[in-house]
């Protein structure tokens, strides 16, 4: 490998979302649990939904109607703003 694909592999994947509804709602939650690399409450690493994914992926950005309806998920306000 390159510097250059060494260090973008180091950097998290950043997702932006159109829709924050009820299908958004569950991307937002599968993707930020499958591939957030963020452990569960036990503690385990999540498991990689692709043998050959390598980085962290987080989604910065949601974009939605109507920012005061209430959203069956949570959005980590650390990593992603509506």
């Amino acid at each position: 490998k390159t510097m250059a694909s060494a260090a973008a592999a180091l950097r998290p994947l950043r997702i932006g979302m159109v829709g924050g509804g009820t299908v958004g709602g569950g991307v937002y939650e599968i993707l930020m649990g499958r591939l957030g690399g963020s452990d569960d409450a036990a503690g385990a690493p999540p498991p990689q939904v692709s043998q050959g994914l390598d980085r962290k992926c987080v989604i910065t950005k949601v974009c939605v109607r109507d920012l005061s309806k209430p959203r069956s998920f949570h959005i980590d306000d650390a990593t992603t703003s509506m």
